[in-house]
């Protein structure tokens, strides 16, 4: 279900009987998600257009960082690392690439 509607989530006050992150499927799917675009964001080649900025917006059992307080029991730390592990290594590049050392990814 959440592949073919990835937009269908579940709102309003948490109820452990409806979160679809107790489902090991649904959790490995947004797993799996995650990390592929991190993948892809990664690589500085390989893409039609430059892409410099992503905003991951959620609500509700979509909300990966638990900002909402009706979204905080789904906040998955795992996931959040991932991408700030990721933004830390975007940074050092450009740092890198401003600086013009060898070691510069982008």
């Amino acid at each position: 279900m959440a592949a073919k509607q990835p937009w269908a989530g579940v709102a309003g006050y948490y109820n452990s009987a409806y979160d679809p992150w107790n489902v090991y499927e649904l959790r490995s799917f947004r797993d799996e998600f995650f990390s592929k675009a991190l993948q892809w964001l990664s690589d500085p080649h390989g893409k039609t257009y430059r892409v410099c900025d992503v905003f991951v917006w959620g609500m509700a059992s979509w909300d990966l960082f638990g900002l909402y307080p009706d979204s905080t029991t789904y906040r998955d730390l795992a996931n959040v690392q991932k991408i700030a592990d990721h933004n830390m290594l975007m940074i050092t590049a450009q740092v890198e690439a401003v600086r013009g050392s060898d070691n510069a990814r982008l």
